[in-house]
């Protein structure tokens, strides 16, 4: 009896404790499919929702997800401490802004044609110049392609716009990564077949990353840097995209 009693006193003390430690968090984030979506019945999906939701349940951590436009998720992540902002891309200008956690996704870029419209086949960067780009205005291809000197942007207020501008013949080309791209076709009931991809920007950026609000102590910082990396080196993000990324991809 004496040793049950022990044993549940333990199990109390441990529950407290992990408990005490348990830290919430404000995870932000853009409607961005298939990395991550808001649905219908305000739940959130997607691949990189998946890989936070693990590190959260690895952790004990209490996770409050919130979809917003990206320049509110971008002015959140830059004002409050324990704020997990993803999927961003990491460049140099943003270094100093944020505590990195861990890279998701590559996220290679390219601009992207009809396939029938060989006049708009660019095959270098003053050529596509030349082109009217759609781009999600105030995104990070936005601010990219402007601060690269690309004059003929068509700016539109979601990403899913895009595609019915390029089929509707009133821009000429599309920039965005394979998967965002694909995606953005396959859900507006068009064939990737259709769309063909063309040339990338060199230097573009260091892929897709989590990071932490720079007011989020380190301690929390490193203890998700640590379980991103058990996530990675144990093959669970690499299922996690298998089984949200399973679409033909637009060939060349």
């Amino acid at each position: 009896m004496q040793a049950i009693v022990k044993w549940s006193t333990f199990l109390f003390c441990l529950s407290v404790s992990l408990f005490a430690h348990a830290t919430h968090i404000i995870a932000v984030t853009e409607h961005l499919p298939p990395y991550q979506q808001l649905k219908s019945n305000h739940d959130v999906s997607g691949f990189s929702v998946e890989i936070v939701k693990a590190l959260g349940k690895q952790l004990g951590d209490d996770i409050t997800f919130e979809v917003l436009p990206w320049k509110r998720a971008y002015r959140k992540a830059q004002e409050q401490k324990n704020v997990l902002i993803f999927s961003m891309y990491r460049i140099p200008a943003r270094d100093e802004l944020f505590k990195w956690v861990g890279k998701i996704d590559e996220n290679v870029h390219y601009f992207y044609a009809l396939r029938d419209k060989k006049k708009n086949h660019i095959t270098d960067i003053d050529e596509a110049k030349k082109k009217i780009i759609a781009v999600t205005g105030n995104a990070f291809e936005d601010k990219q392609l402007t601060n690269k000197g690309f004059k003929r942007l068509a700016r539109v207020s979601s990403p899913d716009q895009m595609v019915n501008l390029l089929f509707n013949g009133r821009v000429e080309l599309l920039f965005g990564s394979e998967i965002a791209i694909t995606n953005l076709a396959s859900q507006a009931g068009r064939s990737p077949s259709e769309l063909i991809r063309l040339i990338t920007i060199e230097n573009w950026g260091n892929g897709l990353w989590l990071a932490f609000s720079k007011q989020t102590p380190d301690a929390t910082v490193l203890k998700y840097q640590r379980a991103f990396d058990q996530l990675q080196k144990s093959g669970q993000i690499e299922s996690i995209k298998a089984n949200h990324f399973h679409f033909d991809f637009i060939k060349p």
